[in-house]
């Protein structure tokens, strides 16, 4: 009888019952049981999860590669390499790929942060600064601060360099290099 789905034994029969508070209690709670299986079903059959966004990856995707600017369309590894969302982020090809052949050897939170604020003096601040449109690669720049702790994350990344000297110029600042 489907209105019996889910009994596992004597004390879930409700049947047999005159107490109407009794058969209730009964009923919601096989309800309740079988309600909580369909969700479990739902959430192994959608592959849905919950999971904090620090907990996903990302491995790019060829359907969006052609729509995108040329400096944000994922690179080989990228496509290869499972790593979390936030190094697609960066419109420098170079970088992304140095994040992701370090692999486990840095702490994603701490190079995060140290993006957004590094370093004791008041200018050096930020990590890395944009000054203009964030898909341009030539708006960026990079703190001396961050370049010490984190250099190996832009080695070879000469437009990101090139960029922050200009940046240093228009400030007045000396040049860096890498």
């Amino acid at each position: 009888m489907p209105q019996q789905n889910g009994v596992r034994g004597p004390e879930d029969d409700w049947a047999g019952l005159n107490d109407p508070k009794e058969r209730r209690k009964l009923q919601n709670r096989l309800n309740q049981r079988l309600w909580r299986k369909r969700q479990r079903v739902k959430k192994v059959k959608t592959g849905q999860e919950k999971a904090k966004p620090a907990d996903s990856t990302s491995r790019g995707s060829k359907i969006w590669d052609s729509s995108l600017p040329e400096n944000f369309r994922p690179t080989v590894l990228q496509h290869t390499v499972e790593h979390h969302p936030w190094i697609d982020l960066f419109p420098i090809p170079t970088m992304r790929d140095n994040l992701l052949r370090a692999g486990a050897a840095y702490d994603n939170a701490e190079i995060c942060l140290d993006i957004v604020e590094v370093g004791e003096k008041p200018k050096e601040k930020a990590g890395l600064i944009v000054w203009g449109e964030p898909w341009d690669v030539y708006a960026w720049g990079a703190s001396p601060a961050f370049l010490r702790k984190w250099g190996w994350s832009v080695e070879g990344c000469y437009d990101l360099l090139k960029s922050t000297n200009h940046w240093r110029m228009e400030r007045g600042e000396k040049r860096i290099g890498l």
